[in-house]
C-alpha cells in the first residue's frame, strides 16, 4: 500500500499538516493550488502550449475541470486569460 509523505517521514498526517502551514503559511492544498497556478500562467504565454498540453502536464485528465479550476483562480477560462496577456503584450509593445 501506497503511503503518502508526511507518513513516510514518521509523523501524522495532523502533526505535518500543522508544521506545513506553520511553516509556510497556507495549507499544502492551497500551496499546491498557487504552484499549479504560476506554472499554468508561465505555460499560457508560451504559444507553442496548447491548453490542453498544459492541463495535462498538470495533472488534469479532463480539460473541462482544468478549465472550471483555472477560472475560479484567475476569475477567467484559460483562453480568456491567454487572448489578455497576449493583448497586453501588444499594447506594450513601442513602434
Amino acid at each position: 500500500m501506497h503511503q503518502n509523505p508526511i507518513e513516510q517521514v514518521g509523523i501524522s498526517n495532523g502533526y505535518g499538516f500543522r508544521v506545513f502551514k506553520r511553516t509556510y503559511g497556507i495549507s499544502p492544498q492551497k500551496y499546491l493550488s498557487k504552484l499549479k497556478i504560476n506554472e499554468a500562467k508561465k505555460l499560457l504565454v508560451k504559444p507553442q502550449y496548447s491548453i490542453n498540453d498544459i492541463s495535462n502536464s498538470l495533472g488534469y485528465t479532463n480539460l473541462a475541470n482544468f478549465s472550471r479550476q483555472f477560472k475560479r483562480w484567475c476569475n477567467l477560462s484559460p483562453n480568456q486569460w491567454k487572448k489578455s496577456i497576449h493583448k497586453s503584450k501588444r499594447g506594450n509593445v513601442r513602434i
